[in-house]
């Protein structure tokens, strides 16, 4: 009799385990996606400048009306704004270590990836149109007021990987903040410019580094099209409203990942932690086969 209630038990210990394998098989249809989001640390490096004047532009633009001044007193609040856009991007932290002051080598003492971020600066510059009437000439518009400003920065930077001293990626980028009203100012159309340059930053950042997420369950669909979804990325990744992400199904060929996209999707909703209601923009019969043919359906932000 104990025998057999033992028998009893050991089978319930069975079931239940392979249970809860079903379960969380159910919950984590590709567990090594989350593991694809880890964290980068990035230093922050020199901020240079090297501009020369092209003295046949600066004749032409006089006689236009403009006044162009190149602003180096701007530099410390664009090298404020670029470390703020890399702050925001997804999986980035800052450190606050001198990168020049640290012996980065191949299999050192420091885990995880390390990259600097530097550049130089070819152009900060604000130009005044004295007169609105040059800028109807110009443009062939009216109403323009009297002191219109308009700022340019233009700058390359460099992601080097301190661990194996190769460079990533390098950005030319090149922001203008112009604006025709006289209640501006040249400090607040610079402010402008310093933040798309920022909001560029966190892109190309979050375009390197993209965050991974997977389809967790199906939401609202009609006939043979899925309308909504739920991904496993949530407020512990600061998403907004309005989030794009890439929809891709993954199989495997020959020991390698293969990805085909097949939809697109945006965060309608942040709902936990870990969690989000998604609105398919494109590709939701496809998206709905694929998880109902028990393929692997992973996002990736845009």
């Amino acid at each position: 009799m104990k025998t057999k209630v033992r028998n009893k038990i050991y089978l319930l210990c069975l079931l239940a385990i392979s249970s809860l394998a079903t379960i969380a098989q159910q919950q984590d249809p590709s567990p090594d996606i989350a593991g694809r989001n880890t964290m980068k640390t990035l230093y922050m490096g020199e901020l240079n400048y090297s501009h020369s004047d092209n003295v046949g532009s600066v004749l032409t633009k006089a006689l236009q009306g403009q006044i162009a001044t190149q602003d180096k007193s701007q530099l410390p609040a664009l090298a404020a704004g670029i470390r703020h856009g890399a702050s925001t991007a997804d999986r980035v932290t800052l450190s606050a270590d001198d990168p020049y002051q640290i012996d980065f080598v191949l299999g050192g003492q420091r885990e995880g990836e390390h990259f600097l971020l530097e550049g130089t600066v070819s152009s900060i510059s604000n130009t005044t149109v004295v007169d609105g009437k040059t800028l109807q000439a110009l443009t062939g518009k009216t109403n323009y007021a009297t002191g219109s400003y308009k700022a340019t920065i233009v700058l390359t930077l460099s992601l080097r990987d301190l661990v194996t001293n190769a460079t990533l990626k390098s950005y030319e980028i090149k922001r203008e903040c112009t604006t025709y009203n006289n209640l501006s100012t040249v400090e607040s159309v610079m402010a402008g410019a310093i933040e798309m340059v920022a909001e560029d930053v966190r892109e190309r950042l979050n375009h390197l580094f993209p965050l991974y997420g997977s389809i967790i369950e199906q939401g609202e669909s009609k006939k043979d099209k899925l309308k909504e979804a739920y991904i496993d990325l949530g407020s512990n990744w600061n998403l907004e409203e309005g989030r794009g992400f890439k929809v891709y199904s993954l199989k495997s060929i020959a020991g390698r990942e293969v990805r085909e996209e097949i939809g697109k999707l945006k965060v309608n909703k942040v709902q936990g932690d870990d969690i989000s209601l998604c609105k398919i923009t494109k590709g939701g019969k496809e998206i709905l086969a694929a998880m109902e043919a028990g393929k692997t359906v992973v996002v990736i932000a845009q």
